[in-house]
């Protein structure tokens, strides 16, 4: 059995999948995931900041 790792260095971002169509998706879900978090985040700084 293989796994199959995908990246997106450009955002930091990884996972995986039992198929490479599979690793591709996870990884899209964790980017948007991740970018959502990083958002609200982001804004909850700049609320602090300004």
């Amino acid at each position: 059995m293989f796994i199959y790792v995908a990246e997106r260095p450009e955002v930091g971002t990884a996972s995986q999948g039992e198929m490479i169509e599979e690793a591709i998706v996870n990884l899209w879900e964790a980017t948007e995931l991740y970018l959502e978090e990083f958002s609200l985040f982001e804004t909850a700084l700049h609320r602090l900041l300004f």
